[in-house]
């Protein structure tokens, strides 16, 4: 399970329409088939597997890779700065992460968004993790996600809780 979370508390990630373009761009299907060589099931946009009781299958694809909607929503954003970083960490899962954010890299540049790669220390990166000090994106994963009860992720982990600083009446 790779996670990929937007720091919605500092631009450009901040704007809603930014955030949709970043996922309209990411190519999950050639990032399955090229790194993952085709092992981890078909992409899907939630965080739980098909037998999971949160599973919502018809929501997967919400955000299938369409860069003409992407290039729509960044220019709706209204934003001029369209620079941001991919940070992830050493170790683990280091080169899957690094052919991750190379393929992110290459989609957004399509859409006149500039991606610069952060690679950090795992302390460094929890720390960012955690005090959300980082600019763009930020590549995680969740291991065993999958086998845990559906409300884990967002009671124990910190990948979900709360990374993106949403509240149900939008951002804090």
């Amino acid at each position: 399970l790779f996670i990929c979370t937007a720091n919605a508390t500092a631009p450009p990630t901040s704007s809603k329409e930014f955030r949709q373009a970043i996922a309209y761009t990411a190519d999950r299907q050639r990032f399955t088939d090229t790194v993952l060589y085709g092992l981890a099931g078909a992409p899907q946009d939630l965080p739980w597997a098909p037998q999971s009781p949160a599973s919502e299958p018809p929501k997967n694809g919400l955000y299938g890779y369409d860069l003409d909607k992407a290039k729509a929503l960044v220019a709706k954003s209204g934003l001029s700065d369209f620079s941001m970083d991919i940070t992830y960490a050493t170790g683990g899962l280091q080169q899957e992460y690094t052919l991750l954010a190379q393929i992110l890299q290459s989609e957004l540049a399509k859409i006149g968004i500039t991606a610069t790669l952060k690679q950090v220390e795992p302390g460094v990166f929890l720390d960012q993790q955690i005090k959300r000090s980082y600019k763009g994106i930020i590549l995680s994963a969740g291991a065993y996600a999958h086998l845990q009860e559906s409300s884990f992720l967002f009671n124990s982990s910190r990948t979900f809780h709360n990374n993106g600083d949403f509240s149900s009446t939008g951002i804090k």
